[in-house]
């Protein structure tokens, strides 16, 4: 009998890549940040709830975490220069945080709660963030096309 299942891919290394994972207090987030740490990365977790984040910064392995309700963009703004002054190189950016509230909330600010925390709180933090993503982008390299070395060789492929 053969099997149709393709063998698993090698899980890639993360050693010495820098991440941020937002929301990493609970679920997906908390799974996401454990993975990330298990391969290898530098771990950083944002949580608003002091003990829920420092538990959650040592089930995951996370190096290091800071405190923000990313429902105040003041507070999004907050831990992105933060991140910026602490570690000052960011590979990956996982923006996980995000709520649903049943009710109508506002923030201090003035935003309905639900709309800052899932779309302009990670706009805001990838826009603040994206000058250190950009920097540590590897340089790519150009598509590669197999003919190109023999046309120089033979004249065609």
């Amino acid at each position: 009998m053969t099997s149709d299942r393709t063998p698993p891919t090698p899980t890639p290394s993360l050693h010495d890549q820098r991440v941020l994972v937002t929301g990493a207090t609970g679920g997906i987030g908390l799974i996401t940040a454990r993975e990330l740490a298990a391969r290898g990365a530098h771990v950083t977790i944002v949580g608003r709830h002091p003990e829920r984040t420092r538990l959650a910064a040592q089930q995951t392995g996370a190096q290091d975490f800071i405190l923000a309700d990313l429902s105040e963009l003041a507070q999004t703004r907050r831990a992105a220069q933060e991140y910026a002054a602490r570690h000052g190189h960011l590979d990956v950016l996982v923006n996980n945080a995000g709520a649903f509230n049943a009710r109508r909330a506002e923030t201090r600010e003035g935003i309905e709660q639900t709309w800052a925390l899932n779309h302009l709180s990670p706009f805001l933090l990838t826009r603040d963030l994206l000058p250190l993503l950009r920097a540590s982008a590897a340089p790519r390299s150009p598509p590669r096309n197999p003919c190109t070395r023999m046309r120089a060789r033979r004249g065609s492929c």
